[in-house]
């Protein structure tokens, strides 16, 4: 089976793909994990085939123009929305349909927008898979 593993964000958001992917390979699946690019390495040394999302969120939190959104002052954050947001998440969704197109299933991490809409599309299974408790339960309450 052809399955595509999408997930942007830091290491804590691409390391249980790794995991998931080399679970999925050694069941015999065909697997692709589409993540940043800075991380092309570390998945690929997991003999992993991997597709860059072109994301770079280290990089992006780390600069000059990601220390100072990060401080919270609007006026950064309507420039960085206008000149790297907005145009980001135009190659980021590109990336992800091409990532995601001839899949059978798509399994998502929140951060991965697009994903059930390509789903919907091309008709292939769809699981969303958070690294992280995202709906409250009786043992993680928010």
């Amino acid at each position: 089976m052809k399955i595509s593993l999408l997930t942007l964000g830091t290491r804590g958001d691409i390391q249980h793909y790794i995991a998931l992917g080399k679970a999925l390979t050694a069941r015999g699946h065909q697997v692709l994990l589409a993540g940043p690019d800075n991380f092309r390495d570390w998945v690929e040394s997991h003999d992993l085939v991997f597709r860059s999302l072109g994301t770079d969120m280290e990089s992006f939190l780390q600069s000059a123009e990601g220390r100072r959104a990060l401080a919270g002052s609007p006026w950064s954050m309507i420039k960085l929305w206008r000149k790297t947001i907005e145009p980001l998440t135009r190659q980021t969704l590109n990336a992800i349909w091409e990532a995601a197109r001839d899949a059978e299933v798509i399994v998502y991490h929140p951060k991965a927008g697009g994903a059930t809409d390509i789903a919907e599309v091309t008709g292939a299974a769809l699981v969303y898979a958070a690294p992280f408790p995202i709906f409250p339960t009786r043992a993680f309450p928010f």
